[in-house]
């Protein structure tokens, strides 16, 4: 037991904020090639909603957290900072994106006009007025699954925790790039925190390796394994412990008929698509027939994407992935490490829905 006296200047010492925001703070999170952009696209249709934006700030503590640098007392309070700053932010354009490029440029949100007005208007307390509990900031954020419960914590009846999942066998030529362009060349974009003992990411665990591993195909697989044992291990207390998960987007079926997810979205975080959602959703080619018609954007074509479903209408969207996996080279044995995963993944999200649908 900690002496009263110790526990007593423990507590003075924590720190805090003195007040907060109180409007929503919607987190699109996943891991790399998931279908969060395409996700995040369609939530911009969400009435009252802000530009979309990248929150790496955000990552940041989480990560700090995962790795044991940061209690979870003193993380909420940087999370609510963060978010707090960043709303305040979108109200007076500071910090907002205008490269026209971009996938969070303010020229991609319906309300792009708002911010050209908000660079003229007073900052201050007036900003501060504007922000109400029906405004939403709308973050999107990599890797931080295993911090669902630290983030409800921080953020409480605000938070929009929204998982984007995918059926691992679509997502391999994502991390077979990644191989080749961040982690194995050391890349300063490569903004991940990693551990000295291994050289991993801190979200891949201190005592995991790929020392094992031949090629960056089969490094890709070996990655992809570890981020699905994430979701895979959080089974036995989603059913035994009756945790509150986030909203779980299953990608593979949303493009597919998005109105489930939608509706239950809508009932749960007491939010509203607005009338955009339908153009949203048709600049996004939802509701799709087959898995690869999506977007032809040049960031998807750089990492590889290739309509498939010309190749044949007799068979599977899996069996036209495997068969182009064939195709371009992918080693046998990975193809194989990856089927076996991606059986794993359809038992953990039968066992989800099952339970919270």
């Amino acid at each position: 037991m900690i002496d009263e006296a110790i526990r007593k200047e423990l507590d003075s010492k924590a720190i805090y904020k003195a007040a907060n925001f109180n409007n929503k703070v919607l987190i699109v999170n996943g891991w790399e090639g998931c279908g969060k952009t395409c996700v995040s696209s369609v939530f911009k249709s969400i009435s009252n909603s802000e530009v979309m934006r990248y929150s790496y700030e955000l990552e940041w503590i989480c990560y700090l957290w995962m790795a044991n640098k940061l209690d979870s007392d003193t993380a909420s309070v940087v999370i609510r900072s963060i978010s707090d700053l960043l709303v305040y932010n979108h109200m007076q354009s500071r910090e907002v994106n205008f490269r026209p490029g971009d996938l969070s440029s303010i020229f991609r949100s319906p309300i792009w006009y708002k911010y050209i007005f908000r660079l003229f208007n007073k900052g201050g307390y007036e900003c501060e007025t504007n922000i109400s509990k029906s405004t939403v900031l709308h973050l999107v954020t990599h890797k931080i699954y295993d911090c669902r419960n630290l983030l409800r914590e921080a953020l409480g009846s605000r938070l929009i925790h929204i998982e984007v999942v995918r059926d691992p066998i679509y997502m391999l030529k994502q991390y077979k790039f990644n191989q080749d362009t961040l982690h194995k060349k050391k890349s300063p974009r490569d903004f991940s925190f990693r551990y000295v003992n291994n050289g991993l990411p801190v979200y891949d665990g201190w005592d995991n390796s790929d020392s094992h591993a031949n090629n960056n195909w089969e490094l890709a697989v070996r990655f992809l394994e570890r981020r699905f044992n994430n979701y895979f291990e959080s089974t036995n207390s989603i059913i035994d412990r009756q945790e509150d998960l986030p909203h779980m987007i299953f990608f593979e079926d949303f493009v597919k008929n998005p109105s489930t997810d939608i509706k239950l979205i809508e009932q749960r975080y007491d939010i509203k698509f607005g009338k955009l959602l339908n153009k949203y959703l048709r600049i996004e080619r939802i509701p799709r027939s087959h898995h690869s018609d999506a977007r032809s954007r040049p960031i998807y074509k750089k990492i590889g994407w290739v309509k498939l479903s010309n190749d044949s209408e007799s068979i599977s969207d899996v069996d036209s992935y495997v068969n182009h996996y064939r195709d371009i080279g992918v080693p046998a044995s990975s193809i194989d490490s990856l089927l076996k995963l991606s059986q794993k993944y359809i038992s953990w999200k039968d066992k989800v829905v099952k339970k919270y649908r």
